[in-house]
């Protein structure tokens, strides 16, 4: 499933951009 691959893909990235966002004050 190479949708299923870059769907996972984008939402690791999402979360490794945002998770540094968030914890920064």
């Amino acid at each position: 499933m190479k949708v299923s691959a870059a769907a996972l893909a984008v939402i690791l990235i999402a979360t490794a951009l945002c998770a540094p966002a968030s914890a920064s004050p």
